[in-house]
């Protein structure tokens, strides 16, 4: 199941980075030498308002070589098909194998060239172009002058890049695109790329509107296969090793490793034996205490309860890869309330040579807790403001830094402070309680927490934060890295509060966090968008029929050769 993706037509010409495209070799050598070809304004697509021609074609091609270029980066020579060769910049995109795949029946080989591999991607975008423009038109609809202007803006950045690397314009084109590609070929892509994406987004919030309730209920009753793909279930798991540190401690170590393995054999067993829930959550909840006591936890019942919480496993899915467990856990024949032992047991003592040996065994319970079914866990909304570690790694100075983030860091030098990520996000919320923007809040029990009002936080995240985005709508579990999830689904969050005790540290680096509340339940939210999904591409097949482009296919052998 996949979320609504493509309703927005987000071709690559507008977000293309025109500093990467630059520094790329060309990819074909114009015919003849120089000058653009003999088709270069040949017509490939046509619709009663709109055409796409061979260059703009060509430019459509090179975009996605650029972006595919841009994107894998140093990982270029991994990126190849069954069977293919990795992307040479230096040499004709026709005249390399992106794939080579062999018919396991006839032995045929079938390949696919790296022009036919980019202009497979150009084709869509450029029949989504003539539909969703064509049918912009029949609708009145069509770029107002802000548009106009913001296209007429990314025209400029192209000529001025190419002023600051001392090239002429066409020069820059033709290093990048191929000679067929001039500046109104930029001009006359952008503008389509951009109407198409304005009635494709139209098209998609009319269509939102108009999913219901019944309609989300009525797709998960006729599909309940793709939705019901989660179990429940309990799981416990105790291991022992035995690896004495010195000869000395071999004798005990043995003692220790063999009498935690029948402690832990007796746990299966009474596990195993439990009737419902209540008696295997009641062992569990003895052992966890058990064990925390042994290793002198100050608060064995709390460090159980947190534990009793962790061993239940909610909507899990099926594995890629099989096994034990999840083959137990799939079977048909499951009922709630089966139990099952899995017990992987290593004698410290070689049964041949009676020699001792570092060994290990694991003990595990499950309670299978409830069969397939749809996923009714809410969503939560997050804000963070994010400093990323390695930016600020090593820094002693703020040189290098700019801004009101330059500011901040210079105010933690003034405070005889080192230049930190966690520095910067402790002076920030600082900051932030100073300026009145974090509220001070006291629940029943008397716990206090932080509060900041969303806008208050959007506008420092706007100015501070190192991703592109300050919010985060209708996250799941498993979308994040466990560090900043742990945050977010804690069940003491309320609503708009703010991690003002101390930015959350992830692999990525220090997150301020902000608590929006939550969303709908997984289910709906996937329903909700295969509705849409399904309604688009109704839209968008009917309006590809009512108004249908034309294609002149054996152009299609001029495209991208110059």
């Amino acid at each position: 199941m996949q979320l609504l993706k493509k309703c927005v037509l987000l071709l690559c010409v507008l977000a293309l980075l025109l500093g990467a495209a630059a520094c790329k070799k060309p990819v074909e050598s114009p015919e003849g030498g120089d000058g653009r070809g003999a088709h270069a304004d040949d017509v490939v697509y046509a619709t009663e308002n709109h055409k796409i021609t061979v260059a703009m074609l060509s430019y459509l091609v090179y975009s996605e070589y650029h972006n595919f270029c841009n994107y894998y980066g140093g990982y270029l020579p991994l990126a190849k098909g069954e069977g293919g060769t990795a992307l040479d910049t230096t040499k004709p995109l026709r005249e390399q194998n992106y794939s080579v795949i062999t018919d396991s029946v006839t032995g045929e080989k079938a390949a696919t060239t790296w022009f036919q591999f980019f202009a497979g991607y150009a084709r869509q975008n450029a029949e989504q172009i003539m539909v969703l423009c064509e049918a912009a038109t029949a609708e009145g609809v069509s770029l107002d002058a802000a548009e106009l202007q913001q296209v007429e803006d990314y025209v400029k950045e192209v000529e001025s890049y190419a002023a600051s690397n001392g090239m002429t314009t066409q020069a820059y084109l033709t290093k990048n695109f191929g000679a067929d590609v001039t500046i109104e070929e930029v001009r006359a892509v952008s503008r389509y790329s951009l109407l198409a994406t304005k009635q494709s987004q139209r098209i998609v919030e009319r269509i939102a509107d108009n999913v219901t309730d019944d309609t989300i209920l009525s797709i998960y009753e006729s599909n309940k296969a793709d939705y019901d793909t989660g179990v429940d279930f309990l799981i416990v798991q105790f291991t022992t090793s035995y690896a004495p540190a010195d000869a000395a401690a071999v004798a005990e170590a043995l003692a220790v490793y063999e009498a935690s393995q029948q402690i832990f054999r007796t746990r299966m067993d009474a596990l195993a034996a439990a009737t419902d829930r209540a008696a295997f959550e009641a062992l569990l909840l003895s052992y966890f205490r058990e064990d925390a006591a042994a290793a002198g936890k100050e608060d064995p019942d709390a460090v159980a309860a947190a534990a009793l919480k962790d061993a239940l496993m909610a909507n899990y899915e099926r594995p890629e890869s099989e096994t034990a467990l999840s083959t137990w856990l799939f079977d048909s024949a499951r009922a709630v309330g089966d139990t099952k032992t899995f017990i992987t047991e290593a004698s410290a003592r070689d049964a041949e040579s009676d020699n001792l040996k570092k060994v290990s065994s694991s003990y595990t319970a499950c309670f299978f807790v409830q069969g397939l079914h749809r996923n009714e866990t809410k969503t939560r909304h997050v804000g963070h403001i994010l400093f990323m570690t390695n930016t600020f790694k090593g820094l002693t100075t703020t040189t290098g830094l700019s801004g009101e983030v330059k500011a901040l860091a210079e105010s933690l030098l003034a405070a005889g402070k080192t230049i930190s990520a966690e520095n910067m996000s402790r002076a920030l919320l600082d900051k932030m309680m100073a300026e009145g923007a974090i509220t001070e809040q006291t629940d029943e029990s008397g716990a206090t927490y932080y509060t900041v009002d969303r806008a208050k936080f959007e506008d420092y995240g706007n100015r501070f934060t190192e991703d592109g985005s300050v919010f985060y709508d209708d996250v799941t579990l498993g979308m994040m890295v466990a560090e900043f999830e742990g945050w977010l689904y804690d069940d003491s969050r309320r609503a708009d509060e703010i991690s003002f005790d101390g930015a959350v540290e992830t692999p990525y680096g220090f997150h301020i966090m902000y608590y929006g509340g939550e969303g709908e339940e997984v289910w709906r939210i996937n329903a909700r968008a295969d509705a849409e999904e399904a309604l688009y591409e109704a839209w968008f097949d009917a309006a590809a029929a009512a108004r249908p482009y034309t294609e002149a296919s054996a152009l299609w052998d001029f495209v991208a050769v110059s």
